[in-house]
């Protein structure tokens, strides 16, 4: 079955931009979807979602930490300076998966920064940012209700954040 979606991004100054996106036939047993956006190489993106795995599969990508018996979304950005993206929902209140996504990305080399205060996240109920060489990564964790909990993490070059502590 051939899934399609699409993206529509607004922008105030430049309107909207749509990014079509179609699934993409993949032998992995530990994929469940694998989604690759079309058109503008700008934009190009590939989505993934891996069922819950008790071992990191070869095809999970190698700079995200894996947090076994979670299944995990991703998001990757080939021929861009761009991170990759993942979030992990899990059953009940446990802060056990943001934890362990920030003790693997501090035992990767990243380090606290306790400068970076960013806006807009005011629906986390945590949030770490951390520092490794000219990157920078949140990690946040949001509250789906009662019962659900979603944590997600982003990487991105430091410039981007340019400004935004009002430096």
């Amino acid at each position: 079955m051939t899934t399609r979606m699409t993206l529509a991004l607004k922008f105030e100054d430049r309107g909207e931009k749509r990014i079509d996106f179609e699934s993409v036939a993949v032998e992995d047993p530990s994929i469940v979807e694998r989604l690759e956006s079309r058109g503008d190489p700008q934009y190009r993106e590939v989505v993934t979602t891996f069922r819950r795995a008790s071992h990191r599969p070869p095809s999970y990508p190698a700079q995200l930490p894996f947090v076994p018996g979670v299944r995990a979304h991703t998001n990757e950005y080939p021929g861009t300076d761009r991170g990759p993206r993942a979030r992990w929902v899990v059953f009940g209140r446990s802060g056990r998966l943001f934890n362990e996504v920030q003790r693997q990305s501090l035992e990767a080399g990243w380090e606290h920064d306790p400068t970076i205060k960013l806006t807009g996240l005011a629906d986390a109920s945590r949030v770490a940012f951390l520092r490794r060489g000219e990157r920078v990564r949140r990690i946040s964790e949001h509250r789906l209700g009662w019962l659900w909990t979603r944590v997600e993490l982003e990487d991105v070059p430091a410039r981007y954040l340019q400004g935004a502590n009002g430096d």
